[in-house]
């Protein structure tokens, strides 16, 4: 991606959910932000614009709560950028 963005250009990264598989994320600090984000994504210095998706709630049973720990996340690296959906 990063080589693709120095190519072309690229103004932001949109995930457009299930950010965070299996179990999902456990707080804002979380190992799996390390692994699956913040290392592969390293030489891209662009706002990642996130939305929750299935998967970002656990594996069944479902969690509704856990997208909290995505918000949270928000605050750490100014890269992560979590939409909440209302409705």
């Amino acid at each position: 991606m990063a080589a693709l963005c120095a190519r072309k250009g690229c103004d932001f990264v949109i995930y457009l959910g299930d950010n965070f598989y299996g179990q999902g994320i456990t707080r804002p600090d979380d190992p799996h932000c390390q692994q699956k984000f913040e290392l592969p994504y390293a030489g891209l210095d662009l706002p990642f614009y996130a939305m929750p998706g299935n998967h970002d709630y656990g594996d069944p049973p479902l969690d509704y709560w856990k997208p909290q720990f995505q918000i949270a996340y928000t605050r750490r690296p100014a890269r992560w950028l979590f939409l909440e959906q209302h409705g």
